[in-house]
């Protein structure tokens, strides 16, 4: 039996997880980032899977993302707040000056 606090071999949490999946995805140009083209490829049906952060200040993107993902059955995942200091620095769209 493994001890507490330390995970059996093969056996992941769901934030490294779900960094591996953004990586792959990352890797076979598979991610769309920021709001409009995360949206043309949901609307497309072209995603499998939006990660939408919880710190996102705009309620109408947050009513479009979930109608969207809704609609076409895709997956959501509610990510916490400033997920950039988690390791996914590299998957969250650059803001613009």
């Amino acid at each position: 039996m493994a001890e507490e606090g330390i995970a059996p071999e093969g056996v992941v949490d769901a934030n490294t997880a779900l960094q591996e999946v953004l990586k792959t995805a990352f890797i076979h140009d598979g991610l769309a980032r920021g709001v409009h083209k995360a949206a043309k490829a949901l609307d497309k049906c072209q995603a499998h899977l939006y990660v939408l952060a919880s710190n996102c200040d705009k309620p109408m993107y947050v009513k479009l993302v979930e109608a969207l993902c809704a609609d076409h059955q895709i997956n959501l995942i509610n990510v916490d707040d400033n997920i950039r200091g988690m390791g996914y620095d590299q998957f969250v769209e650059k803001k613009h000056p």
